[in-house]
């Protein structure tokens, strides 16, 4: 298991306020970032791996679902069977980000 790519919800508006490039990803169904002041693409965990090619390699992926347990398990996934190393999970996932 990778936990060496996991950031937090603070350490994400960190990287927004400074201007970091990112690529954030909302892999929950329902398209929970939709009303946030951020910008983010949505590919439903249901779709996901037919939609990899829609991920950047240059800058890091951070992948965000309802709690963080998800966006952790498929970040793995992405990182050891595709290898793509720059992908990310959102600590707490959308939880967390709505209360930091």
């Amino acid at each position: 298991m990778n936990f060496e790519n996991i950031i937090n919800p603070v350490e994400l508006k960190e990287w927004i306020n400074k201007g970091d490039k990112f690529q954030l990803v909302d892999i929950t169904e329902e398209n929970i970032f939709k009303n946030q002041l951020v910008e983010f693409i949505w590919i439903p965990v249901s779709k996901l791996f037919n939609n990899i090619q829609n991920f950047r390699t240059d800058i890091p992926v951070v992948l965000c679902c309802q709690h963080g347990e998800s966006s952790f398990l498929l970040m793995n996934i992405l990182h050891y069977k595709h290898n793509l190393t720059n992908v990310y999970s959102l600590k707490s996932g959308f939880e967390g980000w709505k209360s930091s």
